[in-house]
């Protein structure tokens, strides 16, 4: 009696099965030419990748120690508060570039991160007597 009715029920809910999906293969071929000067592109990312990672991590490793050797001689105190400075920013850039990413183009960032890394160099080394330019260039170089 029990089998009659589920079976009674099952034919009122009967779904439509589904068409089989057949997936094509597709070839992608990549046009040499949609990227202008591609292998000048890779080669100069290569050598500024390589160069900006081991100023950063020289950075990151230093700074501190740095500071306190300027002529204005910032005590350890102040020192690792302007690498608290950059530590904050480069988190705050970081996330700031996630946002970007889906906007721009990746030549565009890649620029634009180089750029403000030698802002912030240039700020840095031009005003090495002063702490509050060199508080502003550790936080521009941060963001990069």
């Amino acid at each position: 009696m029990g089998e009659a009715s589920s079976t009674a029920s099952n034919e009122n809910f009967e779904c439509e099965k589904p068409e089989k999906v057949v997936l094509e293969e597709v070839e992608e071929v990549v046009d040499e030419s949609a990227v202008p000067n591609r292998l000048l592109k890779v080669a100069l990312c290569g050598i500024c990748l390589a160069a900006y990672s081991t100023i950063e991590l020289g950075w990151f490793n230093f700074s501190t120690t740095m500071y306190q050797y300027l002529e204005i001689g910032l005590d350890a105190t102040t020192a690792t508060h302007m690498q608290s400075i950059v530590s904050a920013t480069y988190t705050l850039g970081r996330l700031t570039t996630t946002f970007i990413a889906a906007k721009l183009s990746p030549d565009t960032i890649i620029s634009y991160h180089y750029l403000t890394m030698v802002i912030g160099f240039v700020t840095i080394f031009l005003g090495r007597n002063s702490q509050l330019v060199i508080t502003v260039g550790s936080a521009i170089l941060g963001l990069s």
